[in-house]
């Protein structure tokens, strides 16, 4: 049987926003080029999958490296919010 939808809670609009991750960043990076974006969004999805898994190793590590600084940086920032009155009031 299926199950009910639940709602979510609604987001602390305080709170600080969540980092994509490295394959978001690429995405949203690779985007821009009007070449891509002209593209429907199916085609995209599919053509910079396979262009991420083929990716060298050294490129793909300059947005995994990126990607895990901007996570530590909202980590920190989280921590730093849940200390808040801000946090405890929602």
């Amino acid at each position: 049987s299926k199950g009910r939808y639940r709602r979510h809670p609604p987001r602390d609009p305080n709170a600080p926003i969540r980092p994509d991750t490295a394959y978001v960043a690429y995405v949203k990076f690779m985007r821009q080029d009007p070449e891509i974006a002209s593209l429907s969004f199916i085609e995209i999805a599919k053509l910079l999958g396979y262009q991420w898994s083929y990716l060298s190793s050294t490129v793909k590590g300059i947005w995994i490296r990126t990607a895990a600084r901007e996570r530590e940086e909202y980590t920190s920032a989280f921590v730093r919010y849940r200390q808040t009155d801000e946090y405890r009031v929602f």
